[in-house]
């Protein structure tokens, strides 16, 4: 795996002259829309130092922050030379206006999928922190509602997924679905065993139990749990009551582990 990292701020070195560009583009008969924009950049001794490239239909959106402080062209003489070519319908630009920092101004609303679901960005170790403090000050009624949050969540995205798979929900399916929880940041899924009476997950890393880790005697991962038992209770169409998670990060263990139960589903 590699890190993934999110267009959202960047710290600049002095010395850098960085510039935050968005593109929207057609789809062109060959592929080449990001090859063709790239080597211009190239072209012009300009660094790419975060990017995004998505997809909508025929569309084609990129943004980026790149350095041009040793371009050998000019800002403008830039975005007309990308303008021109024939697939680029425009070009918008945002400049440095803060020494040390540069924000993402250009790219909104955040999605996935294409473009499927609208999505939010929250920095993990304060979301766990919050989850921690509820915990604590809440208790009993906190993990209830973080769980039965997870669970209606989990829901939802098993409901998208049904969409798009045809034929029912095999195994294999549902080992890849279960990537969602790294795809989203929540940690490092592993599919212990999926036997047809039971199915063991591992997470490392768990945001939820960051920062209770080493500190409770009990597992504390209510919110996962619930995503957990909401995903694969709609995807399954079985009802799962509860799981049990028998190890977890903020009790002292290397990883958080639940087992969910299916009643003979497969």
């Amino acid at each position: 795996m590699v890190p993934k990292d999110v267009i959202c701020y960047l710290f600049p070195s002095p010395d850098q002259d960085i510039v935050e560009i968005a593109i929207s583009a057609r789809i062109m008969p060959e592929p080449g829309v990001l090859a063709r924009i790239s080597r211009i950049l190239a072209k012009h001794n300009i660094r790419i130092l975060a990017l995004n490239f998505s997809s909508r239909n025929e569309r084609r959106f990129i943004i980026a922050f790149i350095d041009i402080s040793k371009s050998d062209i000019t800002l403008n003489e830039l975005i007309d030379e990308i303008r021109n070519l024939g697939f680029v319908d425009d070009v918008l630009v945002k400049e440095k206006k803060v020494n040390k920092v540069i924000i993402d101004g250009l790219g909104y609303p955040m999605t996935s999928g294409c473009g499927e679901v609208d999505m939010i960005l929250i920095n993990r170790d304060s979301f766990s922190e919050l989850i921690s403090r509820l915990y604590e000050e809440w208790r009993d009624a906190g993990a209830s509602f973080m769980f039965h949050q997870g669970k209606a969540l989990g829901a939802e995205d098993a409901r998208m997924f049904l969409r798009y798979l045809a034929g029912g929900v095999e195994k294999d399916a549902i080992r890849e679905i279960l990537n969602i929880i790294l795809a989203y940041g929540w940690g490092i899924p592993e599919v212990v065993s999926l036997r047809d009476d039971v199915i063991v997950v591992r997470i490392y890393n768990s945001f939820e139990a960051l920062r209770m880790k080493f500190k409770m005697g009990e597992p504390m991962c209510f919110f996962i749990k619930g995503y957990i038992i909401g995903l694969l209770s709609t995807l399954l169409g079985i009802e799962i009551a509860d799981a049990e998670e028998i190890k977890c990060i903020a009790k002292g263990d290397e990883y958080c582990e639940f087992r969910i139960p299916l009643r003979g589903k497969y």
